[in-house]
């Protein structure tokens, strides 16, 4: 089982973007990559760490509601 951590949008509140491991500290987006594209995050002490862009940016997938997610 990969390891996933599960980012709360703040754009779109009560929905929920899920992240899994990839490689080193890089996750990448559950639903972006059923549509055979990619979107990385980078986490360190289960925090996404700030980048040039906002991990909500440039997602070709919606969030999903929390109620989807594991972490409900």
């Amino acid at each position: 089982m990969k390891t996933m951590y599960v980012y709360n949008s703040v754009r779109q509140p009560g929905y929920a973007y899920e992240f899994y491991f990839h490689k080193d500290n890089q996750y990448r987006c559950a639903r972006c990559q059923r549509k055979g594209k990619s979107r990385y995050v980078t986490i360190v002490n289960d925090a996404v760490v700030p980048a040039v862009k906002h991990p909500e940016d440039d997602h070709l997938c919606q969030p999903i509601p929390v109620e989807g997610t594991l972490q409900h």
